[in-house]
């Protein structure tokens, strides 16, 4: 875990001096944000903070939207684990973002 930690910081570090010495000099001030996306993606992948199932957000989603799961899926957004689960009910697709940790639904978004 660590090593993938290190490669992350390194491929972090690569693409601000990239970004230009300005924006180098910014970030590094900024080291506690950094520190935190890392800490983020570690936890999705380690699912440490994971309380609930992919199968209890499945069901979780389809209590709140009626139909059938296409896609699951879960990521780290704004520092928050959550899953986001596809439903198709046969005329739409809505997109139900489940809390990993508390099972709570926190969006809820008809797709086109």
């Amino acid at each position: 875990m660590n090593r993938k930690i290190t490669a992350l910081g390194i491929l972090l570090l690569a693409g601000v001096v990239i970004a230009g010495a300005s924006g180098a000099l910014a970030s590094i001030s900024k080291t506690h944000t950094t520190d935190k996306a890392i800490n983020a993606l570690s936890s999705v992948k380690d699912n440490k903070d994971v309380k609930v199932t992919v199968e209890d957000a499945k069901k979780i989603a389809l209590l709140a939207v009626p139909g059938t799961v296409i896609k699951e899926e879960l990521k780290t957004e704004k520092g928050n684990v959550v899953y986001n689960i596809e439903i198709s009910n046969g005329k739409s697709n809505t997109a139900v973002k489940i809390d990993a940790v508390t099972g709570k639904v926190l969006e809820k978004e008809i797709e086109d």
